[in-house]
């Protein structure tokens, strides 16, 4: 599987001259569709045990697009509930202007999957992208603010997929509930699930196939998730 690591200059402010790089993994393939995966606070590139990279590994395998990962950054100086939202923003938009070299298409559809408040970030600028068709949201949080989410969600006519664990320490599952009715104003089709005897971080064996499988069932059309074996192993 090929897989390429770029680093991106985000501009934050002209008159100082200042940049945030960011750094950026792209698993291309020939396809018209791009995946991209946005962790959460603070959260690495590929994640703990690599379980991003996984799923990249899954989303390739099994055509369902391109993939593209990034890390989620708190800069120095900056409001956390902006820089979240812009550095999303970006990427998308460097992934728009290079889709032909990602995925062989001028006009791809996007896939979003966001974690916690990478989740709260992809729920705030869907509906400022007309390519964006589906997203997935892992136990979101309100990191990008409420309103900006509300707003977003309210004017998204794309899929909306939303997984919690009803175990859930840091983010109470029923945020997901909160997120379902932002959904519903204008989304084509709105999922909310709630996973049993998991945490906010999907924890376990059980728990990391079933964030996997949460993939397909948001961006290969699985009717059914949890679903049996199907997905990989994360931990």
């Amino acid at each position: 599987m090929k897989i390429y690591t770029e680093i991106k200059e985000r501009e934050i402010d002209k008159d100082l001259e200042i940049f945030a790089p960011i750094e950026i993994k792209i698993h291309p393939l020939n396809s018209n569709t791009i995946v991209i995966n946005y962790p959460g606070f603070q959260g690495s590139i590929d994640g703990y045990n690599n379980k991003y990279l996984k799923i990249g590994g899954m989303v390739i395998v099994r055509r369902i697009g391109a993939y593209v990962q990034l890390g989620n950054t708190m800069w120095e100086g900056l409001s956390y509930s902006q820089s979240v939202v812009d550095d999303l923003s970006f990427i998308i938009e460097v992934v728009i202007q290079n889709s032909i070299n990602i995925c062989g298409s001028i006009n791809p559809d996007i896939y979003l999957m966001g974690f916690s408040s990478g989740g709260s970030a992809v729920a705030a600028i869907c509906s400022k992208f007309p390519q964006v068709k589906k997203i997935l949201l892992i136990a979101p949080s309100f990191d990008a603010g409420e309103i900006a989410i509300m707003e977003g969600l309210g004017k998204f006519t794309g899929e909306v997929y939303i997984a919690n664990g009803d175990k859930d320490e840091v983010i109470p599952y029923l945020v997901g509930h909160l997120y379902e009715q932002f959904s519903k104003k204008t989304a084509f089709k709105v999922k909310w699930s709630v996973i049993p005897n998991c945490d906010h971080y999907f924890k376990g064996s059980a728990n990391g196939l079933i964030l996997s499988q949460a993939v397909l069932w948001a961006f290969n059309d699985y009717l059914d998730f949890p679903y049996g074996d199907e997905g990989v192993n994360l931990y």
